[in-house]
C-alpha cells in the first residue's frame, strides 16, 4: 500500500552499510521501500561514518604485491 505523503527520512549509517552489504536483507528491503515511497536524506555525519567505517572495516588494507 503506497502512502500520498512523502516523508523524507534519515537514513541510518548501520541500515545503510548493511543493506548494501547483504542484497535482499531486511535493511536492504526496508532502504529500496524509503527510496521508492519517500524521500532518502543522508546528512554529513553520516556520509563521513559510512566512509569511515568502509575504509576501515570492510575494505581490506592495501598491502603492494598482495593479490586479493
Amino acid at each position: 500500500m503506497k502512502c500520498d505523503i512523502k516523508m523524507k527520512i534519515l537514513v541510518d549509517t548501520n541500515i545503510l552499510i548493511s543493506a548494501i552489504l547483504f542484497p535482499g536483507s531486511k535493511p536492504s528491503k526496508a532502504l529500496l521501500k524509503v527510496s521508492e515511497e519517500h524521500e532518502m536524506v543522508l546528512c554529513e555525519q553520516n556520509l563521513t561514518e559510512f566512509r569511515e567505517v568502509v575504509k576501515c572495516k570492510v575494505m581490506p588494507p592495501y598491502r603492494p604485491g598482495l593479490t586479493y
